[in-house]
């Protein structure tokens, strides 16, 4: 179980991450805040290993990628693009 002390907020963007991961659902997915309006949603592939990540605006999906080998790279390819928008 997470506590409350394991979970950072930055208080500046709203993001959110259990020691600088994101957030495990109970459906097995990861869930990262960057703001109160912008989320980003991980999963991993069971037949091949490898991870997919949606950004959504508002709960509206705004952008999808897939193929990712780690959590890690597909955290960072929604970071990339949460940057540029």
């Amino acid at each position: 179980m997470v506590t409350s002390t394991q979970i950072r907020w930055n208080d500046d963007s709203g993001e959110q991450t259990v020691n600088g991961r994101p957030l495990k659902r109970q459906d097995g997915k990861y869930e990262e805040r960057f703001s109160d309006t912008w989320l980003a949603v991980y999963s991993e592939e069971p037949e091949n290993g490898l991870w997919q990540v949606e950004v959504f605006r508002h709960d509206v999906p705004e952008w999808m990628d897939t193929d990712f080998d780690s959590l890690e790279e597909a955290q960072q390819a929604a970071r990339d693009y949460y940057d540029q928008v």
